[in-house]
């Protein structure tokens, strides 16, 4: 092993001795697309899901405002620590603010929704 070529002068060989383990924690921080997910699955689940490592974004936010609209219990416990209790998805499909629900995932999703929502009107919403 040497240095990088991009320093000046010859090569100096480089030496490696044994040390103890490395020990320590490292947050890495939270993926939207995993906390999407996270929300949605455990919204969907029956009973408690523990979510650590949330990213808290304005979206992951809304999602789990969409999830509160199908029913599901949704409470930031901590610093990125969420829990959902939730509903199943036979409970969610007969929610009666699902119309609400699907707003927030137009929102999320920044697009607008058209489709059939049973109990409503008008399946549309901006």
């Amino acid at each position: 092993m040497t240095h990088s070529d991009s320093l000046a002068g010859p090569p100096t060989p480089l030496e490696a001795r044994a040390s103890g383990a490395l020990t320590g924690k490292v947050r890495v921080p939270g993926d939207k697309s995993i906390s999407h997910r996270a929300l949605i699955l455990g919204a969907l689940s029956v009973g408690q899901t523990t979510i650590s490592g949330l990213l808290e974004g304005e979206d992951v936010l809304n999602t789990a405002k969409s999830m509160q609209a199908l029913g599901a219990r949704v409470d930031r416990t901590g610093p990125f620590a969420w829990q959902v209790r939730g509903v199943g998805v036979a409970a969610v499909a007969h929610y009666p603010h699902l119309g609400a629900a699907v707003g927030h995932f137009a929102l999320v999703g920044h697009s607008k929704y058209t489709g059939s929502v049973p109990g409503f009107r008008s399946g549309r919403m901006a």
